[in-house]
């Protein structure tokens, strides 16, 4: 992790055990107290996780309201590639949809699909089948 660019300013390193993927998830927090969202994969997966990032990068200037990408490269010596995001506050869904009102949680389901839809107007990547 030494190796990240921007890793001198990491005030804070907390892994987060969460999540599908098995990449490993940090919550960093800056000296200049930016929080930020570090994911570090095997570096076998390096041309996934760079299509995933400049897939990210394209939504995120569509407008969708996300965690930001802001870097990407490898770390560990060459064993693992990296990306860097800026940090979503919030809660897990599991735990808080459960407590809304049906009516919330349909609204909020629309509202997901009509995000969705914009993402959708992103061509998917070449080596990937079609959205």
């Amino acid at each position: 992790m030494l190796d990240i660019k921007g890793y001198t300013t990491f005030k804070k390193i907390k892994p987060i055990n969460k999540g599908w993927s098995s990449d490993k998830k940090h919550y960093i927090e800056t000296v200049a107290n930016k929080k930020l969202l570090l994911r570090i994969a095997g570096i076998l997966e390096y041309d996934k996780k760079n299509s995933e990032f400049e897939m990210m990068k394209r939504i995120a200037e569509s407008g969708v309201s996300m965690s930001k990408p802001i870097d990407f490269g490898i770390c560990d010596n060459g064993k693992s590639a990296y990306s860097l995001f800026t940090w979503c506050d919030g809660e897990d869904a599991d735990i808080v949809l459960p407590k809304m009102t049906k009516t919330r949680q349909y609204e909020l389901g629309v509202k997901s699909g009509l995000l969705l839809r914009k993402i959708h107007t992103i061509p998917a990547p070449d080596e990937q089948e079609p959205w």
